[in-house]
């Protein structure tokens, strides 16, 4: 990274995979996502590592109407720089209810 903030030369992955299955009116979905990031910051090596797991359950309860309950884990990880301590940047979790509507 330039210090006017461009960035130069990163190396980054990311994917996210999302299983399921029907079940009558329910069909549960496993989803696992990661991200990964190299690159040199200031004259240093810089990664990053960041994941997320969650659930989602979208349960038909009549003819265009669905509610749809979900769970979901981050994992933010830490940046690593050469020279530095690591940074932790925190885990946290979302989760809701969507109602949906369809006509």
């Amino acid at each position: 990274m330039k210090p006017d903030n461009d960035i130069n030369n990163a190396e980054v992955y990311s994917f996210w995979v999302d299983f399921s299955y029907k079940l009558g009116p329910v069909t549960p979905h496993f989803i696992y996502g990661q991200m990964k990031t190299k690159n040199q910051f200031l004259g240093d090596d810089l990664e990053a590592k960041s994941s997320m797991v969650g659930i989602s359950v979208p349960i038909d309860l009549a003819k265009g109407f669905r509610v749809r309950p979900e769970l979901m884990w981050y994992d933010d990880g830490s940046i690593d720089i050469d020279n530095q301590p690591n940074q932790d940047l925190g885990k946290y979790a979302i989760y809701g209810v969507q109602f949906q509507i369809t006509f």
